[in-house]
């Protein structure tokens, strides 16, 4: 089964994602959290020095308070480098090839379908 986290610090946001994901069928063969800060996604994967879990996918916003996305990712690439990374965000930011970035308000099918990919290890087109 397939991990996915998504973090973002606006709780209706995580909400709604949630909804969409109880009626998505695919969604059923993926182990899905939630954070609502850059520091409790951390929290899931790290406690007291130790690696505690791994993400296939981390969907981040980036504007968040304490610790925004870039520094979530940079830190997760450390502790998980095969971790693969989705941006969706209200702004424009430019994407390298680490990461995918989406704009809010977000494209449901365009979000499931690149998480779709990226934890069947096909290549996205």
């Amino acid at each position: 089964m397939k991990k996915i986290l998504f973090v973002d610090d606006v709780p209706y946001i995580l909400c709604a994602i949630q909804r969409l994901l109880s009626n998505y069928a695919p969604a059923k063969k993926w182990d899905i959290s939630y954070a609502n800060s850059g520091h409790e996604a951390l929290s899931k994967i790290i406690d007291n020095n130790i690696i505690i879990d791994h993400y296939d996918v981390v969907v981040t916003d980036i504007n968040m308070p304490h610790m925004d996305g870039f520094e979530l990712i940079e830190r997760v690439k450390i502790l998980s480098p095969d971790t693969k990374f989705i941006i969706v965000s209200g702004h424009v930011y430019d994407c390298d090839k680490e990461y995918i970035c989406l704009p809010k308000p977000v494209d449901r099918k365009k979000l499931f379908d690149i998480i779709e990919e990226l934890t069947s290890n096909t290549k996205i087109i």
